[in-house]
């Protein structure tokens, strides 16, 4: 290993302008689980737990919008279009975005940051007359889009509980209709105090309501109907009479009407009802097996002159046929749940979804598995993802074993049905977790199983198919959730409940024989938590390990009872930082996921080089579970509850081959372009930049990986004049040295 990973490596004026200058983000969700629909011509909008997308039926495009795009928030319950073409939308923090007609998102914080209401969320929104009427969690607060101030609150419905919770407003005539999880109200529109409670006339589940949980209202046949937690209900003479009754006691999660049509949705059926017929249902259940496990309908709409409704789901957006439903959504993961990222050889990136499936990014599209499309994969929870050998993906599941990814696309699972020894949990020796896969680089396969039966915690699988389980000495009954292998081959497993501390076994290059394993147990001490989350291996071989008290370090595993607080000054102060997740760029900077977002240390871990979180930066949430750093591309990738969330990076894999260096913007206009992106350096080199008379005017340190930049300055500072710049990159040993050149033009 280069003697360059040893120092601190330097930026470019400072490692922070360094990464706000050459970042770009975005953010990767899902958004099948649509919450609401609004429809504006032949464009649908929904609002999805992943953010907000546009889907033109013109053409079958998507146009998808996060917190990169604009939104205050991800999380998103409602939309609505106003008559002036804004697009409203509420998330469930209390934020409201407003798309106005040829610009941008502009952000609507007061709600959110109403920190005397104790639940702020969105639940939808209605419009009239100029004015926007939000639901939310305490009440309804009406906001003026032009002035962008609000106008008034209303918290207080007759009798019904202050701040109950509304989830929907309806207008017919001169009145106003509340529906809240307490009940129904109803005022005069043109009222000028509805803040005050005797404005209201208010009904409950002792009015006849099947439930005081009221999800949706609306006018049909002259008289108010609602949608319920147990059904359906119409008002008549004052009392509420229950209706549709071959829906049952069940959920209806919306109604909408069309001339004498009305439409409500349940989670499994959609009816229709003509007139006073007996409702009709339309499709099939959603738990149509076609439809795959848990769909469920969410929302309804209607487009001008179709003759069917649309369907919002837990899957997408969908249009009825004869054929059934057909579920679109746009380009993302199958769920916004990560706990686990990998690249395997071929450069995708994969990711777990615990109870969804796996999917992979290969730089321009998603593909996702799931029990229902892949059957090989399993319907208990895919946990880890690992390379593999022979370019595949390993899945470990919460039960069912390994799943393996073949490179030609096919799945191969390892269970007892394949392996009879595969062991399971001691009180259910069918059900096989795991806690940890990862490859040696011999192209094994190794695992640790959760709780293994007779104390085998610890299994490899051979390139050639043979299979090995190891018994741990130490624990009957271990908790086993992780596993990390240093340059010595040594497996690193750490655990919960009763597994404190770290486990490490050595084979000693003997798979079969049992005589010259090496077990050891490294129990909490004044370094080590009683509580190991993660432990990894840099490129130098030091152990780095995150536990819920900071970043530890064990610099000879050997010893892996000498383990070190990693931060020791003032300029790397992680003491007491719950560490989920840790990941090792190509020039050795460790990237930490923590409850309070990502840092970034140097190759030594002596200083912070970046701090990451949701208010200095577009990272989707503060507490990241997983972070794996692409090698080919610098992307980094930080998985969350949230969905994923992408940094582009110049710490990029060395090149190791080919002479001549890729310059881009070439022109490079400095005062406008910001930065040079110099690609193709070998490891560890350091850039001269030459006048064209041949004399050096910058020489600069570059991070250490593939990639480098210049800011077209010289050594005082000052921008270069135009002409053509010839750039040197040379190793510190002089035996690898490449050339590019770069025209700089001064406006």
């Amino acid at each position: 290993m280069s003697h360059v990973f040893r120092t601190l490596f330097l930026f470019l004026a400072a490692g922070t302008a360094l990464f706000a200058q050459t970042g770009s983000w975005k953010t990767y969700t899902s958004m099948r689980e649509v919450r609401d629909l609004a429809v504006t011509g032949r464009d649908i909008w929904a609002a999805t737990a992943g953010g907000v997308f546009r889907y033109a039926t013109s053409d079958g495009t998507f146009t998808s919008y996060t917190n990169v795009e604009g939104l205050a928030s991800i999380d998103i319950r409602a939309v609505e279009i106003d008559a002036n073409g804004r697009i409203i939308v509420g998330a469930a923090t209390g934020a409201l975005n407003i798309l106005e007609p040829g610009g941008g998102w502009i952000s609507v914080l007061d709600i959110a940051r109403a920190t005397d209401k104790p639940q702020r969320g969105i639940n939808a929104i209605r419009t009239k007359e100029g004015r926007i009427y939000i639901a939310t969690d305490f009440g309804v607060s009406v906001y003026n889009p032009v002035t962008r101030e609000f106008t008034e609150t209303w918290q207080k419905f007759g009798a019904l509980p202050a701040q109950s919770s509304v989830k929907d407003i309806y207008f017919t005539g001169q009145s106003i209709w509340i529906a809240t999880a307490e009940g129904i109200a109803h005022g005069d529109a043109g009222s000028a105090n509805l803040q005050d409670p005797s404005s209201w006339t208010s009904y409950t589940a002792a009015d006849g309501l099947p439930s005081k949980v009221v999800s949706t209202i609306v006018s049909y046949g002259g008289t108010i109907v609602v949608g319920t937690d147990k059904g359906c209900a119409r008002l008549e003479s004052g009392s509420w009479l229950p209706v549709y009754l071959d829906a049952g006691a069940v959920p209806v999660r919306e109604i909408i009407t069309r001339e004498d049509t009305l439409f409500f949705i349940t989670d499994e059926y959609m009816y229709r009802v003509e007139g006073s017929a007996v409702p009709q249902r339309i499709g099939p259940s959603s738990t149509d097996p076609r439809y795959g496990r848990n769909t469920v309908y969410t929302r309804l709409a209607l487009m001008a002159g179709e003759a069917g409704p649309l369907l919002g789901s837990s899957k997408g957006v969908s249009r009825y046929s004869t054929a059934g439903w057909s579920f679109v959504q746009p380009d993302g993961p199958i769920a916004n749940q990560i706990s686990s990222l990998a690249v395997d050889d071929s450069g995708v990136v994969w990711s777990a979804s615990p109870g969804s499936g796996v999917s992979g990014y290969n730089g321009v599209q998603w593909r996702q598995y799931s029990p229902s499309t892949n059957p090989p994969l399993p319907a208990e929870d895919p946990r880890v993802v690992a390379a593999g050998p022979d370019g595949s993906l390993l899945i470990g599941t919460w039960g069912s074993g390994v799943v393996r990814r073949n490179a030609d696309g096919t799945l191969h699972r390892y269970d007892r049905n394949t392996h009879p020894e595969f062991p399971g949990i001691p009180d259910s020796p069918e059900f096989s977790p795991i806690g940890g896969l990862m490859t040696d680089t011999k192209g094994n396969i190794w695992m640790v199983h959760h709780r293994g039966a007779n104390a085998r915690i610890l299994s490899c699988l051979t390139r050639d198919g043979r299979w090995y389980t190891y018994r741990n000495p130490y624990y009957d009954d271990a908790y086993v959730y992780g596993l990390g292998i240093d340059q010595f081959g040594t497996k690193w497993l750490w655990g919960g409940y009763n597994f404190l501390g770290v486990i490490t076994f050595n084979e000693n290059g003997t798979l079969e024989s049992t005589g010259d394993d090496v077990w050891k147990k490294v129990d909490p001490n004044a370094y080590l938590a009683d509580k190991v989350l993660v432990a990894t291996t840099d490129r130098l071989g030091d152990v780095w390990i995150g536990t819920p008290l900071g970043p530890r370090t064990v610099y000879n595993p050997s010893t892996p009872e000498r383990s070190s607080r990693t931060c020791y000054n003032t300029r790397c102060n992680l003491e007491g930082l719950v560490v989920n997740c840790l990941a090792i760029d190509p020039v050795n900077n460790k990237w930490l996921g923590t409850n309070a977002g990502v840092f970034v240390l140097s190759s030594d871990g002596s200083t912070i080089i970046e701090q990451y979180t949701v208010d200095n930066s577009p990272l989707i949430d503060n507490a990241v579970r997983s972070i794996v750093v692409h090698p080919a591309t610098g992307d980094a990738y930080f998985g969350t509850n949230k969905g994923i969330s992408r940094l582009s990076t110049p710490f990029v894999q060395a090149a190791a081959t080919g002479k001549e260096l890729r310059v881009s913007p070439n022109p490079f206009r400095p005062d406008i372009d910001g930065q040079a992106r110099i690609d193709g350096l070998a490891e560890g080199s350091t850039m001269k930049i030459l006048a064209p008379s041949g004399s050096v005017v910058r020489e600069i340190t570059t991070p250490g990986g593939r990639i480098g930049f210049w800011d077209g300055k010289d050594e005082d500072g000052e921008y270069v004049a135009s002409g053509v710049y010839i750039i040197a990159a040379y190793q510190a040993d002089g035996l690898e040295t490449r050339l590019g050149k770069i025209l700089v033009v001064r406006q």
